[in-house]
């Protein structure tokens, strides 16, 4: 069914590049999701580029440690929201075929400038949290938004984020910095409503939402 509804999308917008956002809360399995649309759609006519927003954070230090409550750290800070505009959504909604991108080094905790070669009629899968933002949302010609039962995202991210320490680790984290983030970006944009799409997904069966 969600095939049928990403083809009928691409077709819609087939005039210049076509901008599909994968929204969804940590552990909604839009990565998997994201994956398995781009998979399906390099079989088609049109150049697909995939980008995860988790690519383009800031350096640790504006993040953390800075006074602020953490969740507003995670929703405010992890993303120079505003930057972005300007660095990345302007620049792929754009004519330009070419053109430099910032992206976050782990490795060195830095930005380093990558080249992205996007043809003029492109479909661009942008896959992250929090794409919904007011900032954000006037780039994209379609949002799926990945809801998730709780219980399966907790369980999901517990298995997936051992990088940060034990189960009780983990969900002391969430508790205080991710969860109170993604309460209040529910809360307060609404995305499941605001989606074009809204797409269920959990350990059985996936299905559209009813909104």
């Amino acid at each position: 069914m969600l095939d049928e509804m990403i083809q009928s999308l691409v077709k819609r917008h087939s005039h210049g590049r076509t901008m599909i956002g994968i929204d969804g809360l940590g552990g909604s399995g839009k990565t998997s999701l994201v994956h398995r649309i781009h998979g399906d759609l390099l079989t088609g006519p049109r150049q697909t580029v995939l980008i995860h927003l988790d690519d383009h954070i800031v350096p640790s230090c504006y993040r953390y440690g800075t006074g602020r409550p953490q969740w507003q750290e995670y929703y405010e800070l992890q993303w120079d929201v505003v930057g972005l505009k300007h660095t990345l959504f302007d620049l792929l909604t754009s004519p330009s075929l070419l053109f430099h991108v910032p992206f976050y080094d782990k490795h060195s905790d830095r930005i380093i400038q990558k080249q992205l070669d996007v043809e003029e009629d492109a479909v661009v899968l942008v896959e992250g949290v929090f794409l919904q933002r007011p900032e954000w949302i006037e780039y994209f010609d379609a949002v799926i938004f990945v809801d998730c039962p709780f219980h399966t995202r907790k369980g999901r991210v517990i298995s997936r984020d051992g990088y940060l320490g034990d189960e009780a680790t983990i969900l002391k984290i969430y508790e205080t910095r991710y969860w109170p983030a993604e309460d209040y970006y529910m809360d307060t944009i609404r995305p499941k409503e605001q989606a074009t799409i809204c797409y269920r997904q959990n350990e059985w069966r996936e299905y559209p939402c009813d909104n």
